[in-house]
């Protein structure tokens, strides 16, 4: 291998890590330091169960906290520096199997809204994260 594809080999994972850290960053702390739950979320889901259980509060900040966690998370890998070839890549797995299951969530939200173009949308997003757990299970170091 020469010098070249150890370098592309170590640095393939850092848009992955990057990508992710300032997605949940960014979409976690905006919602948790915008001032509580804008009043367009309320109206999205006034209509719907989620309104009742768990509560529109409490769903949207569960998201902000999950978003957060995600992006920490992936900040935690790159310091961690899991973009090596030899590093275990098990925060950054634990971070996209995260990104996966909000995408879901979010998804599954549009859908109860009948937002089915979003829906779909963010359906595909946890698809691809998956593609991107797979090309990071990969490249884990065998043991």
């Amino acid at each position: 291998m020469t010098a070249q594809d150890r370098w592309l080999r170590n640095v393939a994972l850092l848009p992955i890590q990057v990508l992710g850290a300032f997605t949940w960053l960014i979409a976690g702390g905006d919602k948790l330091l915008g001032g509580g739950v804008p009043a367009y979320f309320e109206k999205m889901f006034a209509g719907s169960f989620i309104a009742k259980f768990p509560g529109i509060p409490a769903a949207f900040y569960q998201i902000a906290l999950l978003e957060l966690a995600a992006g920490i998370l992936f900040v935690v890998s790159l310091f961690r520096g899991e973009f090596l070839e030899r590093r275990s890549k098990s925060i950054l797995q634990w971070a996209l199997w995260l990104s996966t299951g909000i995408f879901v969530m979010l998804g599954f939200g549009m859908r109860v809204i009948s937002e089915h173009k979003g829906a779909a949308d963010l359906y595909f997003y946890a698809g691809a994260t998956v593609a991107f757990w797979i090309f990071v299970r990969q490249s884990e170091p065998a043991r």
